[in-house]
């Protein structure tokens, strides 16, 4: 429990802050709402430069890593689009939006990407030798890649409804 405390007490406030507004999101995306292309490609883009910072700016590149990491964005990107190809959607082409059923699933990849980031850095941080353990690169590179995959996948979907 000692452990915990000590973790979260460690905490930057912005983190919180950070948590605060995905979780926001999240149970705003469960609502049903009318959106513009570009702003569904926003929230794909940023998660997907996070896991690329992190893949190159903490892990050594290797080819074990580059595996893991596009084998799992591309299982993510399979299942986001055939996910997302269950939903119906309204498209208005001559503004470029689409009407999107409320879904849980936005809150489910943010959460992991916070958790996923969260027990990235904080074990660099505690134990930075650590990012040489492969165990611990395949695990955080899968999920990453898994979430920003998902994404993308889902991101995919709705631009080729607009076509």
């Amino acid at each position: 429990m000692k452990y915990i405390l000590n973790m979260l007490s460690g905490t930057p406030w912005w983190a919180w802050a950070i948590l605060a507004y995905i979780l926001y999101a999240g149970i705003k995306a469960s609502k049903t709402k009318v959106i513009s292309i570009k702003k569904l490609l926003l929230i794909p883009m940023v998660f997907s430069v996070m896991s690329i910072h992190s893949f190159v700016n903490v892990f050594n590149i290797h080819c074990l890593s580059v595996t893991t990491w596009a084998t799992a964005i591309l299982i993510g990107m399979c299942v986001g689009y055939y996910h997302t190809s269950r939903y119906k959607i309204e498209v208005n082409k001559k503004d470029l939006s689409l009407k999107i059923p409320g879904t849980w699933n936005t809150l489910i990849i943010v959460i992991l990407i916070f958790c996923n980031k969260y027990y990235l850095h904080y074990s660099v941080a505690v134990n930075p030798s650590i990012v040489t353990q492969l165990w611990f690169t395949i695990f955080v590179l899968f999920v990453s890649g898994i979430c920003s995959g998902f994404l993308n996948g889902r991101a995919i979907r709705y631009v080729c409804l607009l076509k």
